[in-house]
């Protein structure tokens, strides 16, 4: 049995030889190839005898490890090695002096190690990207240990990565966040789910700075959470601005609010005597209007002047170019000429106020309580409601608005009033809205209540003014 003991590892031997898929050389101390089998043939392209006839030098270069003519022991290392048509691979060699026929010789295994190059490069590639990162990168180990910091980590907190590494995220933590906050991190990444959130974390020198996280779970080839990645970027100039954009549009929309209260202190009150009553409606769109209205007394008392104007537009400009406009509106009402010629005026002197796209619609109106008449002009509000025995219903006249033309051509027109005739002028943004329906025109206070309830409907698009006159 003993004596076939060395015959049977020969033959094993032989099998291994001729069966392997990695390459396998025998060299002479000289370097020269003695024997190789099947995958050197295959690996490198050339025919057996030819391949017996050369050396390792002749398949490589950089292989100073065997110098000619002296012994060698074990050892590994790397070469570039060519085939027979000339392409070149990167090998890995493995060799050991072993005893054949009383001589020493060497033997050679030789892997192509092209893919597992490739992919160092990739790591290396991915690791100085990571170690780049204008974004800090935390790796730590299923209880939370930090394996890893990147530089921009340690430029953020101010850590070192001898500080960090060891250590608990919790370090960062500035007690500024409730403890929910990281059992719902924590839940999440245990269960392999992404976290996203941010954090007001405190750094070594105590400093507090924002940081929007991502942090998620790494798993084997087998499936199982090894490791916590989290990647977190430093978001502290930001909350600073929204911080303070937060603070001004606070305080811009209290200047607005308070811009908004003195606009409608200018407004004239409600009015009821002898002679007429007056209701009025004033729904802004928004915290300011484009919309104003005046009426006063004049001429002792015997005339009543007033007007609608409405910018075209929104928001704080346009309510500022109304303000301009109710100012030089009164200069000019007040004037004793015919309405036409102060709404001429008025259109003349507006042009200051508007910008080269922007103008504004306007009617106008002058009840004479001595000749029981309403005279009134229209600039681009070309209608009102009236309840009167000689008019009832939309009243239409034509008008151009006001800071378009330098010359509009305004025309003043006139009706009769008596006792109990009701007039209804609007912005365009509340006739719009009562588009479609019918207003019993006849009853003052039902189409003074209907009128406020459409000027505060969620359907408006648009400032909603009115001035409601009842002859007394």
């Amino acid at each position: 049995m003993d004596s076939h003991k060395p015959l049977e590892q020969v033959h094993i031997f032989e099998l291994l030889w001729r069966s392997a898929c990695e390459v396998m050389l025998l060299l002479d101390n000289n370097g020269r190839i003695i024997e190789a089998n099947d995958a050197a043939i295959i690996s490198y392209g050339y025919d057996r005898e030819k391949m017996l006839a050369m050396t390792l030098t002749d398949l490589g270069r950089g292989l100073t490890e065997f110098p000619q003519g002296q012994q060698v022991c074990c050892g590994l290392f790397e070469a570039v090695h060519y085939r027979s048509d000339g392409s070149s691979f990167p090998a890995e060699l493995r060799f050991c002096e072993v005893e054949k026929d009383e001589q020493n010789r060497v033997f050679l295994i030789i892997r192509n190690i092209g893919e597992r190059k490739r992919l160092e490069n990739k790591l290396l590639s991915l690791s100085y990207a990571i170690e780049q990162s204008p974004t800090s990168v935390v790796i730590t180990d299923t209880d939370g240990k930090i394996e890893y910091v990147n530089t921009k980590f340690c430029a953020v907190t101010g850590y070192s990565q001898e500080e960090a590494i060891g250590q608990n995220p919790r370090i960062l933590k500035s007690g500024e966040q409730p403890p929910e906050v990281y059992k719902e991190l924590w839940d999440t990444i245990t269960s392999g789910g992404e976290w996203r959130g941010e954090f007001h974390n405190k750094k070594k020198n105590n400093e507090l700075y924002w940081e929007l996280a991502s942090i998620s779970a790494i798993r084997n080839t087998e499936g199982q959470i090894t490791k916590f990645l989290a990647v977190k970027e430093d978001i502290t100039d930001r909350k600073e601005t929204e911080t303070a954009l937060q603070q001004a549009e606070a305080q811009l929309r209290q200047e607005v609010l308070l811009a908004g209260k003195i606009q409608r202190s200018f407004l004239p009150p409600a009015l009821s005597n002898s002679k007429v009553m007056i209701q009025t409606v004033f729904e802004p769109y928004t915290l300011v209007s484009g919309d104003t209205f005046d009426f006063f007394w004049f001429d002792g008392g015997t005339k009543l002047v007033g007007y609608i104007v409405d910018v075209m537009g929104h928001g704080v400009a346009t309510a500022l170019q109304t303000s301009a406009l109710r100012v030089l509106g009164r200069q000019v009402f007040e004037k004793a000429k015919p309405l036409a010629e102060r709404v001429e005026e008025l259109n003349r002197i507006s042009t200051s106020c508007f910008t080269e796209d922007s103008f504004a619609a306007l009617i106008a109106f002058e009840l004479d309580f001595t000749h029981q008449t309403l005279t009134y002009v229209a600039a681009g509000i070309n209608y009102f409601l009236a309840y009167s025995k000689q008019n009832t219903g939309i009243i239409k006249a034509p008008g151009t608005f006001i800071g378009m033309l330098p010359d509009g051509g305004f025309e003043q027109h006139r009706i009769e009033f008596s006792r109990g005739d009701n007039f209804y002028f609007m912005s365009d943004g509340l006739f719009d809205l009562i588009s479609g329906y019918t207003l019993d025109v006849r009853s003052y206070q039902d189409t003074t209540e209907r009128l406020s309830e459409f000027a505060r409907s969620n359907k408006r698009t648009d400032d909603a003014t009115a001035i409601l006159i009842q002859i007394s």
